[in-house]
């Protein structure tokens, strides 16, 4: 093999492959599908993410001084608002996603 076939070699295993829909899908119920795989990934972190936000934000009410009681309250309520907005969202994409998939119902979102 010469040079010249090496160099070609490696340029093309470094060119991605096309993703190829699974037999008798298509490509966008493919595509839903890794956003809702995703998404499913994704879910437990956030929820571990809120549980520390929470905590933490206790934490400060009970040992912290009187000036960050004060800020640990304020920052519950923004702790609680993009929890839901970020766990909405998520809910709301996973339905999209099934709805593309021809699922038809919302009861398959939340299982």
């Amino acid at each position: 093999m010469s040079n010249l076939q090496a160099m070609v070699m490696n340029v093309t295993s470094a060119i991605p492959t096309p993703i190829v829909a699974a037999e008798g899908s298509n490509y966008w119920q493919s595509v839903s599908q890794s956003i809702a795989n995703a998404i499913d990934s994704a879910l437990p972190y956030v929820w571990i993410l809120v549980s520390l936000a929470i905590i933490g934000v206790g934490l400060l009410c009970i040992i912290g001084s009187d000036r960050s009681k004060e800020v640990a309250k304020s920052k519950f309520v923004y702790i609680c608002v993009g929890a839901a907005l970020v766990l909405a969202a998520a809910y709301i994409g996973k339905g999209i996603t099934s709805a593309l998939n021809g699922a038809g119902d919302w009861s398959s979102v939340v299982n």
